[in-house]
């Protein structure tokens, strides 16, 4: 389409073409890091960092969904506002206090919600900007009340995006604070008054860029018995278009200083568009998972996505685990349990033949924008077709997994990103490996067998996906799933 001859109405178009269906999106404007993830009340909560003004970055705020299975999302008002004329409400995290602290609540009152977020003070520039943590208080998760700056700003440029956590041995609060090149940790009884207990230096083991949004939890091993470690997740800002700038490391924690059992920090997605992720401080009684999701975008180029009124999608609610492979623990991550439910029947091909990479089959795309798509084998070959925009190939080799965006026109997308991209397998895959794909409109995640590989990438078709192919040996299980969509906006709104 010539830029040139491009109408409102065509922009529109495209916007909801774009759209996901099970994938959570802003109803209109700007979306970056999700924050203040917590279950309170009966509903998951998913704050992010909003621009209610406008569909690019600026004028931070909170904005707000809720549900009850982490997959239907419903639009909830505003929840936190700059408190400076200039200033903006970054990213930071929420705890119910009354589940710590032997039920003593928030000042004594049990049925309360703190947020602990990055109020940032505009001094030049919406860039050049006064960082420091300040705390608001909710009863019902909805409305709120700025309680002040608990943790002021040493005169230093990037002091932001504490994620707070309770330590039930030490019986403490504690903080992870990006801190320019450092990670700092502090301690705290009763989330006002923080002392710091650690700094962790990562200037040499990460690429250069800013540091943010980091993250600390534990996670049990699931091949050693009642083994747990503590994983501590960075992102870093302005990297590589080639790589979205999320890591881990795992090592053990005491409450008060964290110590890295290895030394290397390893890429969380293997895709391009994964970044901020962020871990549910809590989960609904009974449920022991960790839950997290991430803002899919990549930080080169995520103020010149194509869409033009709203701008920002969420991955999928992902579970989250460790797992021994090749002498350390591996962070494995698949998709929330919760989404099977969103099936449809699966669909038989329209049309089989036998090729070179074993039997071709061919599935006709039908009254569905979102595709779940499981193959079991060593290796196999799934095409996204797009019809006149091109096609998408998904490659499972022995030891590699490809994705190659090079065939798929994306207008002027297809030139921000880098095209292709390799991973390596682990070798300890089973016998019967698993390729499992998920496909929502303009977002792409791909699950290799128990999570231990993971990849998201966004894609903006000229054309709606008309057909899948998937292409393996013939008794090879091939399961191809339309999925029911999970938000039901009227998207004739927007």
């Amino acid at each position: 389409m010539n830029a040139k001859n491009i109408t409102l109405e065509d922009l529109r178009n495209r916007d909801r073409m774009w759209r996901p269906a099970c994938h959570f999106t802003p109803a209109l404007n700007w979306m970056n890091d999700p924050c203040g993830l917590v279950y309170f009340h009966g509903q998951y909560h998913l704050f992010y960092q909003h621009n209610p003004s406008d569909a690019d970055w600026g004028s931070m705020h909170w904005g707000h969904a809720v549900s009850t299975d982490l997959l239907t999302w419903h639009d909830a008002p505003i929840a936190l506002f700059p408190t400076d004329p200039e200033g903006m409400a970054f990213t930071g995290s929420a705890v119910v206090p009354s589940e710590k602290s032997a039920g003593a609540g928030w000042n004594g009152e049990p049925d309360t919600v703190v947020a602990v977020y990055t109020g940032a003070i505009q001094r030049t520039t919406p860039l050049d900007n006064h960082q420091r943590q300040c705390i608001a208080t909710s009863r019902d998760g909805h409305t709120w009340v700025p309680e002040g700056v608990v943790l002021d700003n040493p005169g230093i440029q990037n002091f932001r995006d504490p994620k707070v956590g309770w330590h039930p041995e030490a019986g403490h609060w504690f903080m992870v604070l990006a801190v320019e090149r450092n990670i700092n940790i502090y301690t705290s009884h009763d989330l006002r008054s923080w002392n710091q207990s650690d700094t962790i230096t990562v200037s040499t083991a990460l690429p250069a860029g800013v540091l943010e949004c980091p993250d600390l939890f534990p996670l049990p091993v699931m091949n050693a018995s009642n083994r747990t470690e503590w994983v501590l997740v960075i992102h870093v800002e302005n990297v590589d278009p080639a790589d979205p700038g999320a890591y881990y490391t795992v090592g053990s924690f005491d409450g008060h200083r964290f110590l890295q059992t290895y030394d290397a920090f390893l890429p969380i997605d293997g895709g391009h568009d994964f970044y901020a992720t962020q871990s549910w401080a809590n989960m609904a009684p009974g449920d022991e998972r960790r839950v997290w999701i991430a803002w899919s975008a990549n930080s080169a180029y995520a103020r010149r996505q194509p869409t033009s009124r709203w701008a920002g999608v969420m991955s999928i609610p992902r579970e989250i685990r460790l797992r021994y492979m090749d002498g350390r623990p591996v962070l494995c991550q698949v998709p929330l349990r919760e989404l099977a439910s969103k099936r449809r029947s699966s669909v038989e091909p329209v049309q089989q033949r036998f090729t070179s990479a074993g039997l071709s089959r061919y599935y006709r795309v039908e009254n569905s924008s979102a595709w779940d798509i499981l193959v079991e084998a060593k290796s196999c070959r799934i095409l996204l077709s797009f019809g006149s925009a091109g096609f998408i190939t998904i490659y499972r080799g022995q030891r590699t997994f490809t994705i190659d965006r090079t065939a798929c026109d994306m207008g002027r997308f297809s030139g921000l990103v880098d095209p292709v991209k390799t991973i390596v397998l682990y070798p300890d895959c089973g016998e019967k490996p698993l390729t499992r794909v998920l496909f929502d409109r303009s977002i792409l995640e791909c699950f290799l067998d128990d999570g231990h590989r993971a990849t998201t990438d966004l894609v903006f078709p000229e054309v709606p996906l008309q057909g899948i192919v998937v292409a393996a040996q013939l008794y090879d299980g091939v399961q191809v799933f339309p999925l029911r969509p999970a938000m039901h906006r009227d998207t004739d709104r927007f």
